[in-house]
């Protein structure tokens, strides 16, 4: 490995190491051969109460995601329309189902579902499968596919972005990056996942596998200050020695949580379970169940689901830079968000559908004090719509129609009244 943040033993030509251990469906049986690593967060108190991610889109930036397409036990995502998109920006062109398997292994952590036999963190939220990533070379443009991959996430309307990549050393020393480059906010990676962050996106990344070499340090853009970064453990709940450690450059706590990484189940492309090590398992185990909360709570932002995945995780009162707040525990985080929306959230309106298709409905705890006015504008502030609520009966209730002109992405709805003015993130699917 020099400095992928993938597979324990990573490398350009075999990405795929199927560790040897034990694979126990245990008492999550709905979780398949991924019990285990599901049961460790707790995230069955999310599913069981009705929730797998659907509604929420998650960008997959990696190397390619060979044989995906073929798989029986990704087929749900073809069959129902949630490959919402495919982009290569490496070569151009939307085929991004050859050049390497890593990609198709971190989709089916998150998206994967045999009945019976495995499934993901989030088998109902949808996907765009980025491939930004070039397993032949390692330059710093990688870094620039890397930003130009997120910025396209957003024009979709991505809720999350998955990265199982991280930027240390290149194929020419001269450009590698040292130490205290790894502060949160230097590298060209690192501030492009800052500011899609700023954009509203939940950015999870592996922390890396360096933990037991001379760099044993979190690498880019793991480091961001606005980066959910993820390191590994074992199916006991231990620190995975391989995994990166922190603090960032300044002190900053990383990784921010960890999951299991170490024998942690997949399907291959063979639909077959098989166990992996690395952080781009443990990170993608995490986004998914990211998009189960959002799922339970499409009020939050991103920054509050951040919030409560941190608050909720084991070390969170004392945390390391082994595993940072730790291990983060789903039914806690349930209630967590309970207690917030009754404190904080019932004062924020409420977007629902988001997204949405040519109608939502806006949602407020009171009316609003004085005139009103209702503007969508597009992600640089500029107006797009002036809006009329078609009723006017309700003060609480909103509903606004028409909206099939719009393209697909991502927009703010600004509420301008007496009191403040309130922007609110909303997506514009299909």
């Amino acid at each position: 490995v020099r400095n992928k943040s993938g597979f324990s033993t990573w490398s350009k030509k075999h990405p795929v190491y199927k560790g040897q251990g034990s694979m126990d469906q245990g008492e999550y049986s709905h979780y398949g051969y991924g019990g285990s690593q599901a049961g460790m967060m707790n995230l069955d108190a999310l599913y069981e109460a009705g929730y797998d991610g659907e509604g929420v889109l998650i960008a997959v930036l990696d190397a390619g995601f060979t044989g995906a397409d073929q798989m029986q036990g990704l087929s749900h995502l073809f069959r129902e329309g949630r490959i919402v998109s495919t982009r290569d920006f490496v070569d151009g062109g939307t085929d991004v189902f050859a050049h390497s398997t890593h990609g198709q292994s971190v989709l089916t952590v998150m998206a994967g579902h045999l009945p019976g036999v495995f499934m993901g963190s989030a088998p109902g939220a949808s996907y765009a499968l980025l491939r930004s990533e070039d397993i032949y070379s390692e330059y710093p443009v990688e870094e620039l596919y890397w930003a130009a991959a997120a910025e396209y996430a957003d024009s979709l309307g991505a809720h999350i972005i998955n990265s199982s990549l991280g930027y240390t050393t290149f194929d020419d020393p001269t450009m590698n990056y040292s130490r205290k480059d790894m502060d949160g906010s230097s590298t060209l990676v690192t501030r492009a996942a800052n500011t899609a962050a700023s954009k509203g996106m939940l950015v999870v990344s592996s922390a890396g596998n360096a933990g037991t070499s001379s760099w044993f340090y979190v690498v880019a853009p793991a480091d961001g200050d606005s980066v959910l970064a993820v390191g590994a453990v074992n199916q006991q709940g231990e620190y995975a020695s391989f995994s990166s450690k922190g603090p960032a450059y300044g002190g900053k706590t990383k990784p921010n949580v960890a999951a299991v990484g170490q024998n942690t189940v997949f399907l291959n492309t063979s639909d077959q379970p098989g166990m992996g090590n690395g952080t781009s398992f443990s990170a993608p185990l995490v986004a998914g169940a990211a998009a189960t909360l959002w799922q339970a709570n499409p009020e939050m932002n991103h920054l509050d689901i951040k919030m409560i995945m941190e608050k909720s995780s084991s070390r969170y009162m004392k945390p390391d830079s082994l595993t940072g707040y730790g291990i983060p525990n789903f039914q806690l985080a349930k209630i967590l968000t309970n207690k917030l929306q009754k404190n904080n959230l019932q004062k924020i309106p409420q977007v629902l559908p988001n997204p949405f298709q040519n109608q939502f409905h806006l949602i407020t705890a009171k009316p609003f004090a004085g005139k009103v006015h209702f503007e969508i504008l597009d992600m640089t502030g500029a107006r797009v719509m002036r809006l009329e609520p078609q009723n006017t009966d309700n003060q609480k209730i909103y509903t606004f129609s028409g909206l099939q002109r719009l393209s697909q992405g991502a927009y703010i709805l600004r509420i301008t009244h007496k009191n403040a003015t309130i922007s609110l993130k909303i997506y514009k699917s299909m």
